[in-house]
């Protein structure tokens, strides 16, 4: 009697687990044509990234070869986004590049937490 009462909370607490963690992302879009292209424009080198998403959401960064670039609203046109990565610069003065350990993906904004969808870019 007590395996069987054991059994069913775990398998309660299993099923809920697994619920909660399929509704987290369900909320997160697919991220359509992710590519990226690199420049070299006279002293500042990056990334120009692009995606799509599926569904309208609030991406907040976008992350490429361990670099965090936030997104800035002008970046948007409907649901494609296009980000400047800055890499490397002498043109702007004290500009500073923020790393991460991360890999390649986009952060989402969805009801207050960040969450971290991983994203294969692919080089144009």
């Amino acid at each position: 009697m007590k395996k069987l009462i054991s059994l069913s909370c775990f398998l309660s607490i299993f099923l809920f687990s697994m619920s909660c963690k399929n509704y987290c992302f369900q909320k997160t879009p697919d991220v359509l044509h992710p590519v990226y292209s690199m420049y070299n424009i006279s002293g500042e080198k990056g990334y120009l990234v692009k995606f799509e998403l599926s569904h309208e959401a609030q991406p907040t960064a976008v992350i490429i070869n361990k670099i965090k670039q936030n997104i800035p609203p002008k970046n948007k046109n409907g649901l494609k986004y296009s980000i400047n990565v800055i890499s490397e610069t002498r043109k702007i003065e004290n500009y500073k590049i923020e790393g991460t350990r991360q890999d390649n993906g986009i952060i989402f904004q969805i009801k207050n937490k960040e969450i971290f969808k991983p994203v294969e870019f692919k080089l144009e």
